[in-house]
């Protein structure tokens, strides 16, 4: 889980309780890229407890492994305690062989954490090539260059689109039509062309049901007969006759 810049990380079983007493917690993980290589110097940096603790640590130390043939003594070491920030010197620094040991002096509040810059002198750590850099930087900014390709590729696809479907017809002689589509009854063109349905819908429908021979017109004085052959009848009776 993100949280600042950092990860937080959970312990155990989310629906277990922690019974009473001392419990010890080993975490391992492995990270990458934490060298700054100077021109005189290679600096490793690590914030050893965080800054985001609810509750006080009563004991903090840090130690560091150097490298094979380094001695202790020509290592520059530098501890900062406090809150996020702050420049606190509380702690002391032991040397032995080719191992360093720091450790807070009192216990650190909530909020407050334990940074240390570990110098060593060149050559014995390893500097990535310029290939490795170059690649450090795009994975790094990856959404910066994808963004611009995913963009000119949304275009290009857009273009293509359009001229394969989306280009108006060239003009040329224009044909009337006095049929409709084949498989649309005139009733369904005025309703598509109209965009809803209306008085000239009914009228097409009982037009071209009559000219199916599925509907009979008959006059009856002032109104108009409907019928259905076979088996129904409408009477559509005329407005002027009421």
């Amino acid at each position: 889980m993100s949280f600042g810049w950092g990860k937080r990380i959970y312990i155990g079983k989310k629906n277990r309780f922690i019974p009473k007493g001392e419990h010890t917690y080993e975490i391992r993980y492995r990270t990458y890229r934490h060298i700054y290589f100077s021109k005189d110097w290679d600096e490793l940096f690590w914030n050893v407890t965080g800054n985001y603790w609810e509750f006080p640590l009563d004991k903090v130390e840090a130690e560091f492994l150097l490298p094979k043939g380094l001695e202790a003594n020509r290592v520059k070491v530098q501890g900062f305690t406090g809150v996020k920030g702050a420049k606190g010197k509380d702690y002391r620094i032991s040397r032995q062989s080719n191992r360093i040991q720091i450790a807070v002096t009192h216990t650190l509040y909530p909020g407050e954490g334990l940074s240390v810059s570990v110098k060593l002198p060149k050559g014995y750590v390893q500097p990535p090539s310029p290939w490795e850099e170059q690649m450090w930087i795009l994975k790094d900014n990856l959404f910066v260059f994808l963004f611009p390709l995913g963009l000119f590729a949304l275009l290009i696809y857009y273009l293509v689109v359009w001229y394969l479907f989306g280009r108006d017809p060239k003009p040329g002689t224009i044909v009337p039509l006095f049929e409709p589509p084949k498989g649309i009854s005139a009733a369904a063109a005025r309703y598509i062309w109209n965009m809803g349905w209306d008085d000239q819908c009914l009228t097409a429908f009982f037009l071209d049901m009559a000219a199916k021979k599925k509907l009979s017109i008959l006059e009856k004085e002032a109104s108009g007969l409907l019928q259905k052959r076979k088996r129904y009848q409408i009477l559509l009776q005329d407005p002027s006759s009421e």
